[in-house]
This record gives C-alpha cells, structure tokens and sequence, in this order.
C-alpha cells in the first residue's frame, strides 16, 4: 500500500472511533466496486482528489535524520443518505466528520476542512454533502 491511502487510512480509522458516526458505512469511491444504486442507509464515499509535490529537497533529505519529499492531497468524503430520507440529519452527521477531523489536524497533518452545500445525485437516488480536506505527509523514496 502506498503512502497516500494509508494517510487516507488513518483518516477513516478516525472517523470511525467516533460513535455518532457509527451507523456510516465507509467505502472508497474509486475501487473496483460500483456504489450502490439506489443507495440503501448512511454511505461515505472517500476519494483523493489531488495529489502535489508541495516540498521537494536537495537530494531528498529534509534534514541529516529525514529523507523524502513533502505531498499535499486533497481529500473528499461524501456523506449519502437514501433520498426518501430527505436529508434528515446529513448536516448533523457531516458536522461531526468535521469536528473529528479538526479535532486531529496536527495528529492527522490536515491544514483544512471544509463543508459543502447539500445536493442531490439523480443517478444514486441520495441527498448528499461532501466534507473535503487537505493533508500533508511525508514520502521518503515511495511511489505515490
């Protein structure tokens, strides 16, 4: 596994501590598995967005002890919630997506978290709200 999706690891397995999210079902947006359509009870959706070389040293080494280059990512989680539910409670659940993961900015390496407007997705048949996020992290001399 390489470094970004056990950067984006950690972030889930935070979110998933926390008990009032509980009841979300966590799944990586880009696999080999379709999401469901319709979707069927509270679904978070977890992609890379972007990727950057954001610090990059001479000869790879940071200091005598750390050698690597420095990444940004951007990262989206987009919170599903089954249409005939209208929404209820979506806003209160991404609130606590960005809450946990404020709450570990320093532990996580997340700079910002930010919330968008509620949307609807005609093709999942869900209202949905995306939390997105960017975090730095550290490659040393691995594919990313």
């Amino acid at each position: 596994m390489n470094r970004i999706k056990a950067e984006v690891d950690r972030i889930v397995a935070r979110l998933k501590e926390n008990s009032a999210l509980s009841g979300i079902r966590f799944v990586r947006e880009y696999s080999s598995n379709q999401l469901e359509s319709p979707i069927d009870g509270w679904l978070a959706a977890v992609c890379i967005t972007d990727v950057k070389l954001s610090k990059s040293y001479v000869g790879g080494y940071m200091s005598s002890s750390i050698r690597g280059e420095v990444y940004s990512a951007g990262v989206e989680i987009r919170l599903f919630a089954p249409a005939e539910e209208n929404g209820s409670g979506l806003s209160e659940l991404a609130g606590e997506i960005i809450s946990t993961l404020s709450e570990s900015k320093n532990e996580l390496n997340i700079s910002s978290v930010t919330a968008s407007a509620i949307g609807f997705d005609p093709n999942s048949d869900a209202v949905y709200r995306t939390v997105s996020c960017k975090l730095e992290f550290c490659a040393s001399g691995e594919a990313v």
